[in-house]
């Protein structure tokens, strides 16, 4: 994913949009977190988009959430940022007419505030512990590049034509195991992996795994009711482009690879 690769980015981003929420709780920093989320949930939204990422709804209705939120102070936000004339806030009106009503609408919104941090906190820090970046890593877990690929004792030359022979094998997480084949597609299926065995679903695999070194893997079974054997080396993930390339501040030409 393009935010993944960055962590740097992807905590900024994340920092970012959690401002936002926080500055819509007070009513004088109200107008600035409307404007942090409206730009922050359109940068989402469009990530998603592109991406083909699962949550476009909601990212649109965090969008539309915003513009409702602005749309009291467009004229203002106007005159200053686009006449650049002298912008006037709007007259709200106090939810009630007695000032104790207000004040404790007040604490029940501070109370809602506390509520919806807490529970968004516990919830993130639940799923990074059951599904991302702090579950436990599988056993193989890591990119590992198929070198010899037989199939029924035939040897599969590394052609981006053929169909049937796998690029690499990626162990991310417990239960599944992503597939690239030779044209680059990426298959997630899902696996289960145990000591000396995995067992796709689909396609239907049974390969038995032995491990030969710290880098080596040798699966040997049957795939599609084909016997199948597959030699694979762990690829080193600081080799890879977006990891070794380092920072430049200057670059006379872009760069390609």
């Amino acid at each position: 994913m393009q935010v993944g690769s960055s962590p740097v980015y992807e905590m900024i981003l994340g920092s970012v949009e959690v401002l936002g929420g926080i500055l819509l709780f007070c009513s004088r920093t109200a107008v600035l977190g409307a404007l942090v989320s409206f730009a922050a949930m359109t940068q989402v939204l469009i990530l998603n988009l592109t991406f083909d990422v699962p949550v476009k709804i909601l990212s649109l209705h965090l969008v539309v959430f915003a513009a409702i939120l602005l749309a009291p102070y467009a004229r203002g936000l106007a005159d200053l940022f686009v006449f650049g004339r002298t912008s006037r806030p709007p007259r709200m009106p106090p939810l009630f007419a007695r000032a104790d009503l207000n004040r404790r609408a007040g604490w029940v919104l501070v109370t809602l505030g506390l509520w919806v941090a807490f529970g968004a906190a516990y919830e993130s820090w639940y799923e990074y512990n059951e599904y991302g970046g702090g579950a436990p890593k599988p056993a193989l877990y890591g990119i590992w590049s198929v070198g010899d690929h037989r199939v029924d004792g035939r040897s599969l030359p590394p052609l981006t034509t053929d169909e049937q022979r796998w690029q690499r094998v990626v162990f991310d997480t417990n239960g599944a195991v992503t597939l690239q084949m030779m044209d680059g597609e990426l298959v997630p299926v899902q696996a289960r992996v145990d000591d000396d065995r995995m067992t796709i679903v689909r396609p239907d695999a049974d390969l038995h795994v032995r491990r030969t070194d710290a880098d080596t893997l040798v699966l040997t079974g049957v795939v599609d009711g084909t016997p199948t054997a597959m030699t694979a080396h762990r690829l080193d993930h600081d080799s890879m482009t977006l990891r070794s390339r380092g920072f430049h501040w200057i670059q006379e030409e872009p760069y390609f690879r």
